[in-house]
């Protein structure tokens, strides 16, 4: 069952019960999942090298970064409470 393309598999009505992937399914892990979690990892890369250049050149933004980034999170917890009610 392994090596049996999944064209074949989706042929057979007890193979769908054993093999629940379709082939969209399989597009979507195999080349849709990886685009995106590159973007991912690309997008928060430039932000943290972002941040860390501007820390660098003005040290003073970190102090004020960190009353930011404690509202933010404090905004987060508030709102991910409102949206599971």
């Amino acid at each position: 069952m392994g090596n049996t393309p999944p064209s074949f598999l989706d042929t057979l009505t007890i193979s769908r019960l054993h093999w629940p992937c379709t082939l969209s399914d399989m597009y979507t892990i195999d080349e849709e999942l990886v685009m995106t979690f590159r973007s991912y990892i690309r997008c928060l890369s430039g932000i943290v090298s972002t941040v860390l250049v501007i820390s660098g050149v003005s040290p003073i933004f970190t102090i004020c970064l960190i009353p930011i980034i404690w509202f933010y999170i404090k905004e987060q917890q508030f709102f991910t409470v409102c949206i599971a009610t």
